[in-house]
């Protein structure tokens, strides 16, 4: 039986730490950007066959690696058109395909609707559902979602709304505390 040599033995013991670990900036699968992240957005949103006319918005979105999402809303009681109340929705996001992800959103839109003047304190049922596909950029920074729409609850099922808009997201780096 043959004998290995130390430099032989050694020799194969790099071999393999080199085969089995990753190099630094590594552009392999595992090194894809993801929709994990915070996110400032930009949303104009189109009323379709309705008066109103395009409402832009800004919020932040939280994309959590569990599959988790939530937006910030910045609408205050009494904001043009409705006197909604909403601050903050949330819901779920996955995979789609390369850099490409489904997410669902819930939002209760108003805890009472104005109707003409008169107050509801009769809040919906469910909430509203939003939904929409993003795509991210090569490098993870950026993201579009069109077509945005919403469905509402019409009290036995979730039918599309007539309206969409065209959203675009930046990340936000993390910065470290001082």
């Amino acid at each position: 039986m043959r004998r290995f040599s130390r430099w032989s033995l050694a020799g194969a013991i790099v071999l393999a730490l080199a085969l089995v670990v990753p190099v630094q900036g590594d552009n392999g699968p595992a090194c894809s950007p993801t929709i994990e992240g915070t996110w400032l957005v930009n949303l104009v949103y189109h009323y379709v066959g309705t008066p109103l006319p395009d409402a832009y918005l800004q919020y932040i979105q939280q994309v959590d690696r569990d599959g988790r999402a939530v937006i910030y809303l910045p609408h205050n009681p009494g904001d043009y058109p409705w006197t909604e109340s909403r601050t903050t929705c949330s819901g779920e996001w996955r995979p789609r395909g390369h850099r490409t992800y489904d997410v669902t959103l819930y939002c209760l839109w108003r805890t009472t609707l104005s109707v003409e003047g008169e107050a509801d304190p009769t809040p919906p049922d469910v909430p509203d559902r939003i939904r929409m596909k993003f795509v991210l950029d090569k490098k993870g920074k950026t993201f579009t979602a069109t077509p945005f729409y919403y469905e509402r609850w019409d009290g036995a099922k979730y039918g599309a709304g007539e309206t969409w808009g065209q959203m675009q997201g930046t990340r936000l780096g993390v910065a470290p505390l001082p």
